[in-house]
C-alpha cells in the first residue's frame, strides 16, 4: 500500500531530496502567496523541459509549503530544475509565470552560458537564460566515506565565535597570501604578525572556543563577481542562494558553472 508521502510528497525538508525508500525525488518549496506551481526538469536544453508537473493545490500543498514526488523512471536524463510560479500581480506582488525561478533551497546553482539578468526583468520568458538548480540528490547522494570522523560534542560551556570568512583574513596583517585572504584556505593558514594575526592566534589557541561558524553562506550572484572582495566582504548583496557557499568564498578563482 502506497502512502500519503509516496504519492503527494512532504513538505519537508525544503528543496530536492531524494527519497530512497521511493526511490523518488521530493520537491517542497515555499510559496505563501502563490496561486499556481509549475515544476520543470531540464536535461542538457534548458529552453524545453523534459518534465512538466503542475502542483495540484488540493493535494500537493501544505499550509505555505508545495511539494510533490516524483519517481526516478519519470526524470531519466534530468540534470536541472526550477519553477514557474504564478499568483498576484498587483503591488506588492508581481508574479509572473513566464518567468524561470530557480529553488533558493537548491544544493547547487547553474548558470548557463546564456546567463542574463535583464531577461528577467523584461516582458517574457527567460527560459535558457536563467540559473537554475543542479538536481544533485539521487541515488548516490551521501556516499561521501567519512572514515573515522565523528560528530563533535559540545558541552553546556561551549564558546561559540562567529566569523566572516571573507573580512577575517582580508587585511594584509593577517600574514595570509593575498590569493588566500577572504576564503576558507585562508583560515587554516599559520598566524604571523599583526594585529589581525594576533585575532585569529587567539582564536585558534582558545580551547574553549572549539566553534566557529563561518560566514556567509549564499549565493551572491553572477553579478558580484565584480564587486572587490576586501569591499563586499561584510556585506552580502543580492543573496540567490542560501543553502550554498559562494565559489568566490571557497576559492578565490574558482568559476561558476557555465
Amino acid at each position: 500500500m502506497m502512502s500519503w508521502a509516496s504519492v503527494e510528497g512532504l513538505p519537508l525538508p525544503l528543496g530536492a531530496t531524494w527519497a530512497a525508500d521511493d526511490r523518488a525525488y521530493n520537491f517542497a518549496i515555499y510559496a505563501r502567496h502563490a496561486g499556481q506551481v509549475t515544476l520543470l526538469l531540464y536535461g542538457n536544453d534548458l529552453r524545453a523541459p523534459v518534465l512538466t508537473h503542475r502542483f495540484d493545490p488540493g493535494r500537493n500543498k501544505s499550509g505555505h509549503v508545495w511539494h510533490c514526488r516524483i519517481p526516478a523512471t519519470a526524470v531519466a536524463g534530468a540534470r536541472y530544475y526550477a519553477y514557474s510560479i504564478d499568483g498576484p500581480r498587483s503591488a506588492p506582488h508581481q508574479f509572473d509565470p513566464d518567468k524561470i525561478l530557480f529553488d533558493p533551497y537548491a544544493r547547487a546553482i547553474f548558470f548557463p552560458p546564456e546567463f542574463d539578468r535583464e531577461a528577467a526583468r523584461r516582458p517574457g520568458s527567460n527560459a535558457g537564460r536563467a540559473p537554475v538548480g543542479l538536481l544533485v540528490a539521487g541515488p548516490t547522494e551521501c556516499n561521501f566515506d567519512w572514515g573515522d570522523d565523528r560528530h563533535p560534542r559540545h558541552e553546556a560551556n561551549t564558546v561559540v565565535y562567529e566569523l566572516h570568512v571573507g573580512a577575517f583574513t582580508a587585511h594584509p596583517s593577517s600574514g595570509v597570501k593575498d590569493e588566500r585572504r577572504g576564503t576558507y584556505a585562508g583560515l587554516i593558514v599559520r598566524p604571523r604578525a599583526g594585529r589581525a594575526a594576533s585575532d585569529r592566534r587567539a582564536v585558534g589557541r582558545c580551547r574553549r572556543v572549539p566553534a566557529r561558524p563561518g560566514f556567509p553562506r549564499h549565493h551572491l550572484g553572477a553579478m558580484e563577481r565584480p564587486v572587490p572582495r576586501r569591499r563586499a566582504a561584510v556585506r552580502a548583496r543580492r543573496p540567490g542562494n542560501d543553502w550554498r557557499d559562494d565559489a568566490a568564498t571557497v576559492r578565490k578563482q574558482r568559476p561558476l558553472p557555465g
